[in-house]
């Protein structure tokens, strides 16, 4: 979606309104449309605990294992830019080894749309390697 993109002033920096050093950013504000969790696995671990806790007199112990479910989300996006002035990156930013850049949701709030966005319910930021690792759903039109 390309709604976001569309800036009124799009060579000024969101933070300070600078239009000096600008660096660009790529990130997601998506709003949470389902949460769907996987039991299965869960399922057969707890069962197979209950058999060893069962015979754990008979084999001299016995293990409790848990396995968390799987979770599956499902997002509406809205992608956009970020942009900020070098001055404003280098006070917002933790480096993450080499050169990796993480940005904190409140850089994403000074995009100009963040704050309409919330308002109709779009209130997760997604850096970039999070927007890399969504799958999009394909439409059955």
């Amino acid at each position: 979606m390309e709604v976001l993109r569309t800036d009124a002033k799009p060579n000024q920096c969101h933070r300070c309104g600078s239009s000096a050093d600008l660096t660009r950013h790529e990130f997601g504000i998506a709003k949470v449309l389902s949460v769907k969790r996987d039991w299965s696995g869960t399922v057969g671990y707890a069962a197979a605990s209950a058999i060893s806790i069962a015979l754990a007199p008979a084999l001299g112990g016995g293990a409790l294992v848990w396995q968390s479910p799987g979770k599956r989300t499902s997002y509406r996006v809205l992608r956009a830019e970020l942009v900020l002035c070098g001055n404003c990156l280098d006070r917002t930013i933790t480096f993450l080894g080499l050169g990796d850049i993480k940005l904190r949701a409140s850089e994403y709030r000074c995009h100009p749309w963040a704050e309409k966005a919330r308002k109709i319910g779009f209130d997760k930021y997604l850096s970039t390697d999070e927007l890399a690792k969504l799958t999009p759903i394909r439409s059955s039109r």
